[in-house]
């Protein structure tokens, strides 16, 4: 398949497929035979003269280039949820990537049989994120901090955000404050475990094997320090939407940094609930919830 021009007036025969994005360019003349009413953009698989299928199509805009490189195709949930809140519509693209302008972005709405994204401007992008800045993520590490988020009981911290209408999106922390090798006391018998994951772990102390259910010993993460090597239990994969395999859970509200968690999606939450595991993946008593409707956290015992 490749991208090509066709003009205004071309007449075609198609054999198998038109896609949703195509139809509007074209005027049926005759069974399977179509003429094209303006200069489009299209992607297409050609046999000589026939198309096997057009695929997609976009108008041809004089003095705008395509993008060669397909970089913008972002999966951003939450813009996906703005964007159909504000009563904008995909299209359905049953192909590898979008037909896109320079300074043009896609965003994915969903797989079915193909992908279905929303096409927008750059600067549409940025100026729907800037309608979205009333939350500064700062402020919430800030809240969080003073309301003890630091300082909770556990092994492992989750946050879960929370919506309106019960949608929610989470992720969890290891706190790696645990050291399954050096863990009690040196006296105690090492036992040797085997693991595929534990990255040539051999023992670990015989204090912490009596806390560890061997089930958990794939779960091992071995981390080199500037005093040797560490051991720490990572997050059970089915304890969240996204399991983060270091300890600062404030990098997901740093711009800088590739965990951030985008501002829109802090600003449509109604509360953030920040839960604490042990090593076992029990949840812990005390946690912490953040309400965005007054910007403050407060922490709450939950009940047996």
């Amino acid at each position: 398949m490749s991208v090509m021009k066709l003009l205004k007036g071309t007449k075609i025969t198609v054999e198998r497929y038109l896609g949703e994005t195509v139809l509007p360019f074209l005027n049926q003349i005759g069974e399977r035979r179509f003429i094209v009413e303006q200069d489009i953009w299209v992607e297409a698989e050609q046999y000589k003269n026939r198309y096997i299928a057009i695929y997609q199509a976009r108008e041809f805009l004089e003095g705008k280039r395509l993008q060669r490189i397909r970089k913008e195709i972002i999966s951003f949930p939450r813009m996906r949820r703005i964007l159909m809140l504000q009563g904008r519509k995909s299209v359905e693209i049953v192909s590898k990537d979008p037909i896109l302008y320079s300074g043009e972005v896609a965003i994915m709405d969903y797989v079915l049989e193909g992908c279905k994204y929303f096409i927008l401007t750059e600067q549409e992008l940025k100026q729907l994120e800037e309608e979205n800045l009333n939350l500064k993520p700062e402020k919430i590490v800030e809240s969080l901090k003073q309301a003890g988020a630091d300082m909770l009981a556990g092994e492992f911290l989750k946050f879960t955000f929370v919506w309106k209408d019960g949608e929610e999106f989470s992720v969890v922390y290891p706190l790696c404050v645990r050291d399954l090798l050096h863990h009690g006391e040196s006296s105690i018998a090492k036992v040797v475990f085997e693991g595929d994951e534990a990255q040539g772990i051999k023992f670990l102390s015989g204090w912490t094997a009596g806390h560890l259910n061997p089930i958990h010993h794939k779960r091992i993460k071995l981390v080199q320090t500037e005093n040797g090597a560490n051991a720490y239990l990572m997050p059970n994969k089915n304890w969240a939407d996204e399991i983060k395999f270091h300890s600062n859970w404030q990098e997901m509200f740093d711009e800088k940094s590739q965990d951030v968690i985008k501002r829109n999606v802090c600003k449509e939450c109604s509360r953030i609930i920040v839960n604490s595991y042990d090593i076992n993946g029990n949840v812990m008593k005390e946690r912490i919830v953040y309400y965005t409707h007054n910007q403050t956290a407060f922490k709450e015992i939950l009940k047996r």
